[in-house]
C-alpha cells in the first residue's frame, strides 16, 4: 500500500481504496494556518521583547534552551503517538475495503481497537493540543457526517440485523475519521509551532553568540592594546628597514638606467655596424660578381679571339694563295702588255708607212 505525504509539512497519510482517503483527511485552509503562525511569532516576539535579560545572562539562555529541549522531546513524542495513530487507521481501511459487505460483522471489533488508540493518543499532552481552530474543524466535519447520517438512516431503518453492524460500523468509522481530521490538524499546527520555536531559538543563539563574541573581544582589548603598541614598534622598524631599502632601490634604479642607457646606445652601435657590415658584404658580393662576370666575359672573348685568330689566319693563307695566283697572273699581263705595246708600235709604223703612202 502506498502512503503519500503531505508537501507542507512531511505528515505521512494512510492510502485506503475508495473514497476514504478524501473523507479521513481534510486538509487545514492555509489563510488559517498563516494567521495562527503570524499569531505565534508577534507573541513570541512580544515576549523577547519583553525579556531583555535572557541576551545579556547566559543562565536565562541554558533554562530557555532546557525547555525549548523539553518542547522538542513532547513534539517528538507526539509524532511517535501520530504515527501509531495512523498506522492503526491505515490497517483498519485496509481492512474495511478488503472485505465483503456481509463479511464487516467479522471484523467489528477492531475500529474499538483504533477508536481505543486515538483515544489514548489524544490526552497525551492537553496543554498543547488545546486550540480553538481545530475544534470548530472537528464541529465541522462532525456536522458533515450527521447530515450524512440522516439519509442512511432513513435507508437502513428496515435492514437485517447485519446492515445494522455495518452501520454502527459506519457510525465508528465517522467518529474515527473526525478524530483523524482533529489529530492531522493538531499535527499541521504542532509542525507550524516548532518550526516557528527552532527559528526564535536559532534567533535566540544567534544573539547570544554575538554577546559571548562581544565580551571576549572586550576581555581581549587589553591585549590588543599591547598587541598594537608591539606591532608599531615593529612597523616603525619596518618602516626604517623599508625607507633604506627604498633608498637603495633608488640608487639601483638610477645605476639601471645609466646601464640601460649605456646598452642603448651599444646596440645602437651594434645596429649601425650591422648595417655597414651588410653594406660592405653587399658590395663584396656584388664586386665578386662582377669579377666573376669579367671573367667570363674574359674567357669567352679569348675564345672568341682564338676563333677569330684561327679565321683570320685561314683567310690569310687564302689571300697568300691568291696573292701568289695574282702576282703570276700580273707577269702574265705585264708580258702580254709588252707584246701588245710592241705589236701597237709595229702598227703605228705601219700606219705611218701607210700615211706617208698616201
Amino acid at each position: 500500500m502506498a502512503s503519500p505525504t503531505n508537501g507542507h509539512h512531511g505528515v505521512r497519510i494512510p492510502c485506503c481504496r475508495g473514497s476514504l482517503v478524501s473523507e479521513l483527511c481534510p486538509r487545514l485552509p492555509r489563510a488559517g494556518a498563516r494567521e495562527r503562525v503570524r499569531g505565534f511569532l508577534t507573541q513570541t516576539r512580544v515576549r523577547s521583547a519583553q525579556s531583555p535579560e535572557m541576551e545579556s545572562s547566559s543562565s536565562d539562555y541554558y533554562n530557555k534552551d532546557n525547555e525549548e529541549e523539553s518542547l522538542l522531546a513532547n513534539v517528538a513524542s507526539l509524532r511517535h503517538e501520530l504515527k501509531i495513530t495512523e498506522w492503526s487507521l491505515q490497517s483498519l481501511g485496509e481492512e474495511l475495503s478488503s472485505v465483503s459487505p456481509s463479511e464487516n460483522s467479522h471484523y467489528a471489533p477492531n475500529p474499538s481497537r483504533s477508536e481505543k488508540l486515538i483515544l489514548d493518543v489524544q490526552p497525551s499532552h492537553p496543554g498543547l493540543l488545546n486550540y480553538s481552530p481545530y475544534e470548530n474543524v472537528c464541529k465541522i466535519s462532525g456536522s458533515s457526517t450527521d447530515f450524512q447520517k440522516k439519509p442512511r438512516d432513513k435507508m437502513f431503518s428496515s435492514c437485517t440485523p447485519v446492515d445494522e453492524e455495518i452501520k454502527s460500523l459506519r457510525e465508528k468509522l465517522n467518529k474515527l475519521r473526525q478524530q483523524n481530521a482533529c489529530l492531522v490538524t493538531q499535527n499541521h499546527s504542532l509542525m507550524t509551532k516548532f518550526e516557528s520555536i527552532h527559528f526564535e531559538l536559532t534567533q535566540s543563539r544567534a544573539k547570544v553568540s554575538m554577546l559571548e563574541s562581544a565580551q571576549q573581544q572586550a576581555a581581549s582589548v587589553p591585549i590588543l592594546e599591547e598587541q598594537i603598541i608591539n606591532l608599531e614598534a615593529e612597523v616603525s622598524a619596518q618602516d626604517k628597514v623599508l625607507r633604506e631599502a627604498e633608498n637603495k632601490l633608488e640608487q639601483s634604479q638610477k645605476m639601471v638606467i645609466e646601464k640601460e642607457q649605456s646598452l642603448q646606445e651599444s646596440k645602437e652601435e651594434c645596429i649601425k655596424l650591422k648595417v655597414d657590415l651588410l653594406e660592405q658584404t653587399k658590395q663584396g658580393k656584388r664586386a665578386e660578381r662582377q669579377r666573376n662576370e669579367a671573367l667570363y666575359n674574359a674567357e669567352e672573348l679569348s675564345k672568341a679571339f682564338q676563333q677569330y685568330k684561327k679565321k683570320v689566319a685561314e683567310k690569310l693563307e687564302k689571300v697568300q694563295a691568291e696573292e701568289e695566283i695574282l702576282e703570276r697572273n700580273l707577269t702574265n699581263c705585264e708580258k702580254e702588255n709588252k707584246r701588245l705595246q710592241e705589236r701597237c708600235g709595229l702598227y703605228k709604223s705601219e700606219l705611218e708607212i701607210l700615211k706617208e703612202k698616201l
